[in-house]
């Protein structure tokens, strides 16, 4: 899904748009407030860090969020994986997760 002539950018939803022609590809919604990061995991996943305080796994393909990851008590400004595959989220509520793959 996701390749060099995609873009991924967020407000409340996160929109996957074709960079050649500026067409949405797809459109993910799930979240109650406005994206802060996010990054495609190993296996095509697209993990979000949320001004919800929440951490959401998607499936790019079926549009649809798999797992949805608490903890933060305030915003999520970071969510960055790991050489060893594992996820880190870093939050407004003073706090540097490690979550394992």
């Amino acid at each position: 899904m996701l390749s060099e002539n995609t873009f991924v950018s967020g407000s409340k939803d996160i929109i996957i748009l074709n960079i050649n022609d500026s067409s949405c590809i797809k459109t993910l919604k799930g979240h109650t407030d406005f994206v802060k990061s996010f990054v495609l995991s190993t296996n095509g996943s697209l993990i979000s860090g949320f001004q919800d305080s929440t951490i959401k796994v998607w499936d790019i393909e079926k549009s649809v969020c798999t797992q949805t990851l608490l903890g933060h008590t305030d915003v999520v400004f970071s969510v960055i994986l790991l050489n060893d595959g594992n996820l880190t989220s870093a939050s407004a509520d003073s706090t540097i997760k490690i979550l394992n793959s």
